[in-house]
């Protein structure tokens, strides 16, 4: 099981997210450019939290699929779908063990949600991502790296994972993993394509910074 159940808090107490990823919009939708054959391509949005990301994907014509470990995020992304006129399959399920058959899915999407782990679980996530990815399929994914702020003064878990912090983009309660360049080229060897960008944003008034790995993989 590797689901924080603090999530389940910060869900509870508030609503998350109510737009989609910029860079889920400028480096997912020129893969799929054929707008009538979207209806025919699956694709799956892990932790998909209150639902911006899969609303956008329904809403531009996708078969889309949702999962969450916490309950409240889930009914927030079916409230915000039912809102909007849109249509996504939602569940509430464990990203270790993903309850979807091999192949299933033509593209799958972590917007900053993996990154909430051990290492030991984020590479059995990517294990069950792989699986399920169909050939030919794309992960896109938002990986917090190693120049965001705040590891400094929060608890050491393990390498490069942290708990605790006090300040920077990571929420005090909250377990996160901070990629390096390695790790990244580690999780996604074997794919057929690969290409990273580096994005770091200034926060707090320009106190702090948050950085992300931008992932995009074709699967062999």
């Amino acid at each position: 099981m590797a689901f924080d159940e603090h999530w389940e808090d910060v869900f509870r107490r508030r609503t998350w997210g109510r737009y989609p990823s910029e860079e889920l919009v400028r480096l997912l939708l020129p893969r799929f450019p054929d707008t009538e054959k979207r209806k025919n391509s699956r694709i799956l949005d892990l932790g998909c939290g209150g639902g911006a990301n899969a609303w956008f994907l329904a809403r531009e014509g996708f078969d889309t699929y949702g999962i969450d470990g916490s309950p409240s995020a889930i009914g927030q992304a079916e409230q915000l779908l039912g809102r909007e006129g849109c249509k996504a399959t939602l569940a509430i399920g464990d990203f270790v063990v993903l309850k979807y058959p091999d192949a299933s899915f033509d593209a799958i999407v972590d917007a900053n949600a993996i990154q909430h782990n051990t290492w030991a679980d984020i590479t059995r996530c990517h294990a069950e991502i792989r699986r399920v990815l169909k050939p030919g399929g794309y992960f896109f994914g938002m990986l917090l790296n190693d120049e965001s702020s705040g590891a400094d003064t929060a608890e050491i878990v393990e390498l490069n994972t942290y708990r605790g912090f006090k300040r920077g983009p990571v929420g005090a309660d909250l377990l996160a993993h901070l990629f390096t360049r390695v790790e990244v080229d580690r999780l996604f060897r074997g794919y057929e394509e690969l290409q990273v960008e580096r994005l770091v944003r200034t926060m707090n008034g320009g106190a702090d910074q948050a950085g992300h790995f931008i992932v995009v993989a074709k699967k062999a």
